[in-house]
């Protein structure tokens, strides 16, 4: 993702929830952000893990 106004600690917090499986409603009011950023910020880091992940499948498949 481009450069973000969060924190480090406020980002990873919010990823590590995310990946816990928390609502960006609940994210964010746990990390103290708004809860729009919350949600820009999960869709963010959505399309990167998921081209990270679709990278890696391809990389996979094509080394067979």
């Amino acid at each position: 993702m481009r450069k973000s106004k969060l924190s480090w600690y406020k980002q990873s917090r919010l990823i590590e929830l995310f990946v816990a499986g928390s609502t960006a409603r609940t994210a964010a009011s746990l990390v103290g952000v708004n809860k729009t950023t919350a949600v820009i910020t999960f869709i963010g880091y959505e399309c990167l893990f998921t081209r990270i992940v679709k990278t890696l499948v391809y990389l996979k498949a094509k080394s067979k």
